[in-house]
């Protein structure tokens, strides 16, 4: 699978900086651009930007996923962690249509801040505003993806096995373990390890969906 849709550079931080976005004509291929807007890249570099425009902005399944497990022992003490690292993935961060003036949804505290509302405020976050006329909210983009790249720690255990020196003992051992200790990420949603589903559709789309219980 991929994400299908339009290639963005930036947003428009001036009226004026939309309005000399134009063709070889000198026609404006965003007509209704104005600034705050997002700035669709004209891929295959006729003089309109339509559906033709499409491009692939990369799959939500991962290029590279990978284990390590680290074991130690000292004595009677013995350590264990493991890893798992999931590297190349782009997720659909579907709250982000939840910013849309036309839905009146909840959203993220402070997100709001994130979107244009002046020049230079903002060259990824577009503006927030009703009706949405150049079609942020509306048109498949790279706006809505992020890069999913982490490294989590799924298990880290600590254990002491007893010494033999106690009379009818054998082998006993305790062990303290924690998963989901920590996750090492730059991904902007809760969760850069999405579950997957059967249904094709759902897969790669952050609802906001909780992290896993550090038990």
């Amino acid at each position: 699978g991929a994400w299908y849709g339009f290639a963005t550079a930036g947003v428009f931080q001036t009226d004026a900086e939309a309005a000399a976005y134009v063709n070889k004509n000198g026609t404006r291929l965003q007509p209704k651009a104005t600034a705050g807007d997002l700035k669709y890249i004209n891929t295959n570099g006729d003089s309109v930007l339509d559906n033709s425009d499409l491009t692939d902005l990369g799959s939500p399944w991962p290029k590279f996923t990978g284990n390590l497990t680290l074991t130690l022992r000292y004595g009677n003490f013995d350590f264990m962690t493991e890893l798992y690292g999931s590297f190349g993935a782009k997720y659909f961060q579907s709250y982000l249509l939840s910013m849309n003036p036309t839905g009146h949804m909840n959203f993220q505290s402070g997100l709001a801040d994130k979107f244009w509302h002046g020049q230079g405020t903002s060259n990824r976050f577009p503006i927030l505003r009703y009706p949405d006329q150049n079609g942020n909210f509306s048109k498949m983009s790279d706006f809505f993806l992020a890069t999913s790249n982490f490294v989590r720690c799924n298990l880290m255990q600590v254990g002491y096995t007893f010494p033999h020196w106690i009379k009818g003992v054998h082998n006993v051992r305790i062990n303290f373990a924690v998963h989901n200790l920590f996750t090492v990420t730059k991904y902007p949603g809760l969760n850069p390890d999405l579950p997957w589903y059967n249904a094709v559709g759902y897969n790669g789309v952050d609802n906001f969906q909780a992290l896993p219980s550090k038990v």
